[in-house]
């Protein structure tokens, strides 16, 4: 046990020596650090050093076992939050008193609905208006980011496609 206090008493009186760390890849004086031998009485300032290493790992840990449990719980929260909001997208129509059931064309994606508005009512189109059914905190994905900004862009058209020849 001696002979290793004495190497490491050389060791640091040795400005040049130097080490690297294996946590950062700094290089450093070995003169500057605590260096003990592994079997004995371990330096206050390294059990300071142990004790923190410790706390960030079982802090490290805890938040782990944290973001596992709700990566568990998102699916079935996720769930239930599409089938409310698939729901909604399907009674919406039914409950909009402005305009009538009838008025509304499911599209479904990437936009809800196409709305004629007065078509039934008073027999003219006033209005063509694309719905999207939002519930909750969902927002507007980025296709139908596309489609809005192509309406407000006015860049719609009607077309008739050319059907099958009847025999």
């Amino acid at each position: 046990m001696e002979s290793v206090l004495r190497l490491i008493r050389e060791l640091q009186r040795d400005p040049a020596l130097r080490a690297i760390c294996p946590e950062c890849g700094c290089d450093f004086p070995l003169s500057k650090a605590v260096l003990f031998p592994l079997r004995g009485p371990i330096p206050e300032q390294a059990r300071e050093v142990i004790e923190k290493r410790n706390a960030e790992l079982a802090d490290r840990r805890r938040r782990l076992r944290e973001q596992r449990k709700r990566a568990r719980e998102l699916p079935g929260r996720t769930r239930v939050a599409t089938l409310a909001g698939q729901t909604m997208e399907a009674v919406v129509p039914v409950l909009e008193r402005e305009v009538p059931h009838r008025e509304w064309r499911p599209l479904g994606d990437p936009i809800d609905y196409l709305v004629f508005r007065g078509l039934v009512q008073h027999g003219r189109v006033e209005v063509v208006q694309f719905v999207e059914v939002k519930t909750g905190s969902a927002r507007t994905n980025a296709r139908q980011r596309i489609v809005k900004e192509a309406v407000e862009a006015g860049r719609v058209r009607f077309q008739v496609a050319p059907g099958r020849e009847r025999r």
